[in-house]
């Protein structure tokens, strides 16, 4: 499936950039405003060129000048571009219920009473960055290639004292060791995601102080959940999950920048959306040191899962225009997925189709800050 993912991104690559080439052909002259004089005779000579057009290639500038005299499409000054990004983005909406401190051991039947927290593996912010670059085939055309990771990580414990007891949240209530009574129990998990981008971008207007482009792009995304938990007393039960999803498909969107009169400072904001079709692989296993499969389970199934990005900020370029820095805060939301603990729970009620997994069309979000290093020449 793989070897498929890699061969269709390289066609797709491979027929934006001949669609480029053909609209490059097109520009090979640079764009420039001419004047009209009148000959002694009367006649008008050829019209004479007076220099690059404002925002044109090689027109950039720090001017402290208002927009004027503007094509509908002014142009990129560069050819090529490299980028560096850090992220800083927290998981939300893919916590894990793991485990419950109750007053003291069921007797009889009787549920036991709360007495304590509730054990909760969840995520706080974690690095991740993006690397990318471009080539711009004409001043309103470029290809980008973008890769982007997270590799989020988290740990919990969770301890009490008799007579109270820990009980799990996590492990199938048929198992022998359903009513187990521990005393201490521990939880990590890791959210990853890995997205490879690939996308034609255009130019739908600009001027000395501003510029809207749009953008048509395929991803590949590679999208990896799991859990672990411990519980120890005389022995240790231990429960592992995990959620995985491959996919590839369509990414669209628009972008702006809106600069300050010296074109030095602007601000900006992005909109993408992505319509990713591709297969949902999940398992669960509960073992012990007497038991190394109390209980076990797979699943698999496909589905069109959403990623909306959404991006906004403040930046600033030198004056030639080949550094730019840039400061943003980032918001991604994937929809129509699958969590851990709604896999968890399916298994637990046995329910995975009716009320269960086939209803399971949850959100997990990603949001934080963004800083970006940018080259242009």
């Amino acid at each position: 499936m793989r070897i498929t993912k890699l061969w269709f991104l390289a066609a797709a690559c491979a027929a934006v950039l001949f669609t480029g080439r053909l609209s490059q052909a097109q520009y090979d002259v640079m764009p420039v405003a001419y004047s009209k004089q009148p000959m002694p005779g009367g006649d008008a000579p050829p019209m004479a060129p007076m220099g690059p057009m404002p925002g044109a290639v090689g027109g950039f500038s720090c001017t402290d000048g208002s927009c004027g005299g503007c094509d509908d499409c002014c142009g990129w000054s560069n050819r090529w571009n490299v980028f560096a990004e850090f992220l800083y983005l927290r998981p939300r909406d893919a916590e894990t219920a793991y485990a419950s401190i109750i007053d003291g051991p069921i007797v009889g039947g009787a549920p036991g009473l709360p007495a304590g927290r509730t054990g909760v593996l969840d995520y706080d912010y974690q690095p991740g960055f993006r690397l990318g670059g471009g080539f711009t085939l004409d001043n309103c055309n470029q290809i980008q290639v973008m890769y982007s990771q997270l590799d989020a990580t988290s740990n919990d414990t969770i301890t009490t004292a008799a007579p109270d007891v820990i009980r799990s949240l996590v492990i199938h209530p048929n198992s022998p060791n359903a009513g187990s009574n521990w005393l201490d129990a521990n939880a990590t998990g890791d959210v990853r995601f890995q997205l490879l981008d690939v996308a034609y971008r255009g130019l739908v207007s600009s001027c000395s102080d501003y510029e809207v482009g749009y953008l048509v792009g395929v991803r590949s995304t590679r999208f990896e959940q799991f859990f672990q938990a411990n519980f120890n007393n005389v022995g240790t039960e231990t429960v592992t999950s995990s959620v995985d999803f491959d996919g590839i498909g369509l990414r669209l969107g628009a972008d702006f920048e809106r600069y300050g009169r010296n074109r030095q400072w602007f601000v900006y904001g992005k909109g993408y959306a992505s319509f990713i079709g591709g297969r949902f692989e999940a398992d669960y296993l509960q073992s012990n040191q007497g038991d190394p499969v109390v209980a076990t389970t797979t699943w698999e199934a496909g589905r069109v899962v959403t990623q909306l990005d959404l991006e906004a900020g403040l930046g600033w370029q030198s004056c030639s225009g080949n550094l730019r820095l840039s400061l943003g805060y980032l918001y991604s939301g994937w929809f129509n997925t699958i969590r851990n603990n709604e896999w968890i729970s399916a298994v637990q009620n046995g329910d995975f189709v009716a009320n269960g997994m086939s209803t399971y069309d949850s959100g997990i979000t990603f949001d934080g800050l963004t800083a970006r290093v940018e080259l242009l020449w």
